[in-house]
């Protein structure tokens, strides 16, 4: 069997992943009404588009070149094409809204759009924290938010990349609004 074009594709989604994954928009700059939103680039985007479809491609010439010869090839590009077929919607939707109510992103498979974020008005303060999360033998670090409420209440808020990458953006207009950001500083009394 002849060498996988898999080579080429990874080079043209890292080309096209190098311009930037996110794109950041102002609107109504300097103002009350001022909005940032942050969405997956076009670059990242189209990146992913050419991969999943490049991964079909490979499958179905697989199969039309080699037959059942080439059914490891239909097969791990049967699944990656099957992958992006499920991430690429995804993606295309992703937005994190920071208005002068509050932050929200929307997220999710584009029939089941989800919501999740808070208003201003209902935070006193929020943290940044992460954890370990095991999955069998390996692990991951995941990063999530305990919000403060003015009422007493605290909510953790489990966020996504978008919000990671919107951190250094958020925290000052956290601060504009009236949330403190960071953990609360602890009086040790006097003398301390």
């Amino acid at each position: 069997m002849e060498r996988c074009p898999y080579r080429h594709l990874a080079a043209a989604a890292v080309t096209l992943g190098a311009a930037g994954c996110t794109e950041v928009t102002v609107t109504d700059p300097g103002t009350p009404a001022e909005t940032l939103t942050l969405a997956w680039s076009l670059a990242t985007r189209t990146a992913a588009v050419a991969l999943t479809l490049g991964a079909a491609a490979t499958a179905v010439f697989a199969w039309l070149r080699y037959g059942r010869r080439g059914i490891a090839a239909l097969l791990v590009s049967g699944i990656f094409a099957a992958v992006g077929a499920l991430v690429v919607p995804m993606m295309l939707g992703d937005r994190l809204v920071a208005d002068s109510e509050g932050v929200h992103d929307v997220h999710g498979f584009p029939w089941d759009r989800r919501v999740r974020g808070f208003r201003y008005a209902d935070v006193r303060r929020a943290e940044v924290h992460e954890r370990r999360v095991r999955s069998g033998r390996s692990s991951r670090i995941e990063r999530y938010w305990i919000l403060h409420g003015r009422d007493g209440s605290t909510v953790e808020l489990q966020v996504g990349d978008l919000w990671d990458r919107a951190e250094a953006s958020l925290i000052p207009r956290l601060a504009s609004h009236g949330v403190a950001f960071g953990p609360e500083a602890i009086d040790l009394g006097p003398g301390s």
